[in-house]
């Protein structure tokens, strides 16, 4: 089935979830299903929790429907810590950090 129509049918998030990161957790997993629905989350967690698998897969799942995913980050090292982690995943990327203006535009 289509990935887009697995959108329409209720109950089949957590496959599509589930096949884009095969080793995601169950919380990692309800945060990208609850998203994937329209609600917002706050992730919270000491580092290496694993909060940034839920936007890789939600990014995943974007590049599968042939949409895009912007993911924001409040500091410039953790922004290009995890382009680091989405280009080694191959999702595109583009940096937008330091000076106004001043660009990194990784791609896959």
């Amino acid at each position: 089935m289509e990935a887009r129509a697995l959108l329409a049918v209720p109950g089949s998030l957590a496959g599509l979830v589930e096949r884009a990161s095969p080793t995601i957790y169950s919380w990692q997993q309800g945060a990208a299903v609850s998203m994937l629905c329209g609600e917002s989350q706050c992730l919270v967690g000491p580092t290496g929790a694993g909060k940034t698998m839920v936007p890789m897969t939600l990014a995943k799942i974007a590049r599968e429907l042939g949409k895009v995913m912007v993911v924001l980050q409040v500091t410039n090292a953790l922004a290009q810590d995890q382009a680091a982690r989405f280009r080694a995943d191959r999702l595109p990327t583009l940096n937008l950090c330091g000076k106004a203006g001043a660009m990194d535009g990784g791609g896959a």
